[in-house]
């Protein structure tokens, strides 16, 4: 997943830090319900792995 141009934010909705983000790896699975691809499992491994 490219997220370089991506700011992390709290809960409350505040900026944590200005640090853009970077790529990381992404494992999804997705099924085919009703004509819709829905992912039911993502796991987002550490920034910089991929």
């Amino acid at each position: 997943m490219d997220e370089t141009d991506w700011l992390l934010y709290d809960s409350d909705g505040e900026l944590v830090n200005s640090v853009p983000g970077s790529h990381r790896w992404v494992h999804a699975t997705v099924e085919r319900r009703d004509a819709q691809w829905i992912v039911t499992d993502l796991v987002l491994e550490e920034q910089a792995t991929c």
